[in-house]
């Protein structure tokens, strides 16, 4: 399965581990999430009742939530504070038992599920360039999580 970030400026795919790294990541770098806003979709929520109805830490379901764009810009941040520590040679040589082709990060790795890696293993290397591709798409404005 995947998660789709829409923005202005298009679509940004990652898988749901990927994604849910990412989240830990920035976490570790600085980021404190603002929370999520209903998705634009939902036109039958009384938005009175909002603070009681809608989970704001809502970052993973995938219902077109929606990220305020001061909300993914801090996210960029610390994304970018993280990008020293992502290695350029490949970090994942020894532990990949297939490839699969993903838009955003050509042949992303797949290890075995025993296998422990890092955020920092999976978005270093060949996935560097798709991880700053990642940042300035976050710096687009309001994103929705699909």
């Amino acid at each position: 399965m995947a998660v789709i970030l829409r923005g202005s400026h298009g679509d940004f795919v990652l898988n749901h581990k990927g994604w849910g790294m990412l989240l830990m990541m920035a976490w570790d770098y600085g980021w404190r999430p603002l929370g999520t806003r209903p998705p634009d979709h939902w036109k039958h929520i009384n938005r009175e009742a909002l603070p009681e109805f809608w989970p704001k830490a809502d970052y993973v379901t995938g219902k077109g939530q929606r990220i305020l764009a001061a909300d993914a810009s801090a996210f960029a941040d610390a994304l970018e504070r993280a990008l020293d520590d992502l290695p350029n040679h490949d970090p994942l040589s020894d532990k990949e038992v297939a490839r699969l082709d993903i838009p955003a990060f050509p042949s992303m790795r797949v290890v075995r599920s025993d296998v422990p890696t890092s955020p920092i293993e999976v978005f270093g290397g060949e996935n560097k360039p798709g991880f700053r591709r990642l940042i300035e798409f976050c710096r687009t404005g309001v994103l929705s999580v699909w």
